[in-house]
């Protein structure tokens, strides 16, 4: 993490089961010395598992607070069909729809008002370089309000 960067982010990492969030967390979480505050699921999976079970007891209100907020970030953690189908089988779990899920958690999205959504695609990118671009991400933004603030953070 490069020394500059003081403020505390909150980062939600978000995507269907078997995508790869907690593995990235945990990556980011030892690459950033557990700086910021790291969250495995929040509004967005609310969201998409509230549509896509009936349950009808989601609010926006949550949300709407969060995005509101200058340091929150949702990392949308992605992978290719085949490859969630092969983790699901190698770690037990239970069978899942990923097309339905994955059509849920888009339409949850593209629902959504935070402003900072960070998508990792973890087919094609290894954990630790997903750590490494949510690091990057983070320091893009510390620069952008370090540059509005007159070279100050």
């Amino acid at each position: 993490m490069s020394k500059t960067t003081k403020k505390q982010y909150m980062v939600f990492f978000e995507g269907v089961d078997n995508s790869g969030k907690t593995s990235i967390k945990e990556a980011f979480g030892k690459l950033c010395n557990q700086h910021h505050l790291l969250l495995d699921r929040g509004t967005i999976s609310l969201k998409a598992y509230d549509k896509r079970y009936g349950r009808n007891i989601y609010s926006n209100e949550l949300e709407n607070e969060l995005s509101d907020k200058e340091n929150v970030i949702i990392v949308y953690c992605f992978a290719d069909i085949e490859d969630l189908e092969y983790r699901c089988m190698k770690t037990g779990h239970e069978p899942v729809d990923y097309k339905k899920d994955i059509s849920f958690f888009g339409w949850a999205l593209d629902n959504s008002s935070y402003k900072k959504v960070l998508y990792l695609n973890t087919s094609l990118v290894s954990i630790s370089d997903c750590a490494k671009t949510i690091e990057k991400y983070i320091d893009s933004l510390d620069l952008s309000r370090e540059l509005e603030n007159g070279g100050f953070l």
